[in-house]
Order: C-alpha cells, then sequence, then structure tokens
C-alpha cells in the first residue's frame, strides 16, 4: 500500500511525465528519507547522472539507488 512509481519517458508518445526523469526525483524527492528506494531503468549516461544527482546532491544513502542499464 506504501509503494508508489513515476514513469518519465522521453521519446514516447505519452499523457504523463515527457523527457527526463532528472526533475521528477530532485523536486518531489529533495528532503533525504531513509524510507524510501529509487529504482531506475534506461542507457547508461543517464543512469550515471541520476546515481550523481540523488547519491551527491540530493544526499541519498548508496544503497537506495537500483539501477538497471540498457542499450
Amino acid at each position: 500500500p506504501s509503494f508508489s512509481y513515476s514513469v518519465a519517458l522521453s521519446k514516447e508518445e505519452y499523457k504523463g511525465y515527457r523527457g527526463y526523469v532528472h526533475p521528477i526525483y530532485t523536486e518531489m524527492y529533495k528532503e533525504p528519507r531513509k524510507n524510501i528506494d529509487f529504482y531506475i531503468c534506461g542507457w547508461s549516461k543517464m543512469i550515471d547522472e541520476a546515481v550523481a544527482k540523488l547519491f551527491v546532491d540530493l544526499k541519498y544513502d548508496r544503497k537506495q539507488i537500483h539501477y538497471e542499464l540498457y542499450g
């Protein structure tokens, strides 16, 4: 019941978030919380940028960041 997710598609026609995922989590999760995990899937440059923003800029613990590369 406490699970939620956000989807952002950069190229496909979609009525939800369009473009890159970075603005979503930098705004919605800008205050670090211990009860949240991030699951990110995408190409390597996007994953590298997301991990850097979450870990370095937003100060989330590395154990809260999970990702899968494709491309």
